[in-house]
C-alpha cells in the first residue's frame, strides 16, 4: 500500500473540462497485482487532477483498509486480476465505496457484463485515453454508466430474466472465480477428485479443499448440484449473448498458467 505524492504539473488534454474543486473530487483507490500497472495509473490519475487524493492498493485487504479510512471511495480495479469480479463483489456492499471502475478491461461484451452483474459501473479500456478517464470517473461520480448500446441491451436483457423470476438464471454461480468454474466443469463431465488433478496439475489435496470451498459458496452439498447450478447460470450467460459466448481475457489467462490461480 502507497500514497502516491501530489505533481505540482497537470495533464493538459485537449478538450478536458477544468476539473471541479478538490472537496468536490472523490478518494481515488487504485487495486492491481502489478505494482507497474497500480502505481503508474496512481500517478496519472494525479496528474490528471481528477481526484481528491489517490492510493494504490494491490489486494483485498490493502483496499478494504483504506476504503474504510477514505471516504467516499472511487476504487479502479484491474480487470486484468483474475479476482477482478471477487474483488468487485465484496466492494459493491462496502458503503463507504462510491463506485468502481474497471481498467485495462476487455472490450468484449461477456467480459464486461460480468463486471457490471459484480457491481462495476464504469470502464476504461486498454486503448483509453487520461481525458477518456477522467470521463469515466466524473460519470461515476453522478451514478452514471457509459457504456455501449449492446452492453445497455444486454443489461436490460439480464434484468428482465431475473424480475421474471427465470428459472435457468442463479447468481450463486458468479461468487465462484474462473478456475473454480473449469473445475465444476470437470465435475460435471464426470471426472474424479483424481482425473481432475491430473488435468488441472494439481495436487489430490488441493482438488478435495477447492470442492469443498466451492460446496460452501454456493450453498449445496453435493457436487453434483455445484455442476447443475453451473449449468444452468451458463445457460442463461449464452442467452444474454446473441452472439454466442466468447472466454473473457482474465479466463484465458487463467488456463494458461494452468494452476497458479488455484492456489
Amino acid at each position: 500500500m502507497r500514497a502516491i505524492p501530489p505533481r505540482q504539473a497537470a495533464i493538459r488534454v485537449d478538450g478536458v473540462k477544468s476539473p471541479p474543486s478538490v472537496a468536490e473530487r472523490p478518494h481515488v483507490i487504485v487495486v492491481s497485482s502489478v505494482r507497474l500497472f497500480r502505481e503508474g495509473l496512481a500517478a496519472l490519475v494525479v496528474r490528471a487532477e481528477c481526484a481528491r487524493s489517490v492510493e494504490a492498493a494491490s489486494d483485498m485487504h490493502e483496499v478494504m483498509s483504506l476504503a474504510a479510512a477514505l471516504t467516499p471511495s472511487l476504487v479502479l480495479i484491474d480487470a486484468a486480476d483474475a479476482t477482478a469480479p471477487d474483488l468487485a463483489r465484496r466492494l459493491s456492499r462496502d458503503e463507504s465505496v462510491l463506485a468502481l471502475i474497471a481498467f485495462a478491461s476487455e472490450d468484449d461484451l461477456d467480459s464486461r457484463l460480468i463486471l457490471a452483474e459484480s457491481g462495476v459501473t464504469g470502464y476504461v479500456s486498454r486503448d483509453a485515453s487520461v481525458e477518456d478517464l477522467i470521463d469515466v470517473v466524473g460519470a461515476a461520480c453522478r451514478n452514471e454508466l457509459v457504456c455501449s448500446p449492446r452492453l445497455a441491451a444486454a443489461l436490460a436483457r439480464r434484468l428482465a430474466r431475473v424480475s421474471a423470476g427465470d428459472s435457468n438464471f442463479d447468481g450463486r454461480a458468479a461468487l465462484l472465480t474462473y478456475r473454480e468454474r473449469d473445475l465444476v466443469r470437470l465435475v460435471d463431465e464426470g471426472k474424479s477428485n483424481k482425473e481432475i488433478a491430473r488435468e488441472l496439475n494439481i495436487e489430490l489435496a488441493t482438488v478435495k479443499n477447492h470442492i469443498h470451498r466451492i460446496l460452501s459458496k454456493l450453498g449445496v452439498r453435493r457436487r453434483g448440484e455445484a455442476a447443475a447450478l453451473l449449468r444452468r447460470w451458463t445457460m442463461s450467460m449464452r442467452v444474454s449473448f446473441p452472439d454466442g459466448p466468447r472466454l473473457v481475457g482474465a479466463e484465458r489467462r487463467a488456463r494458461r498458467v494452468g494452476s497458479l490461480f488455484m492456489d
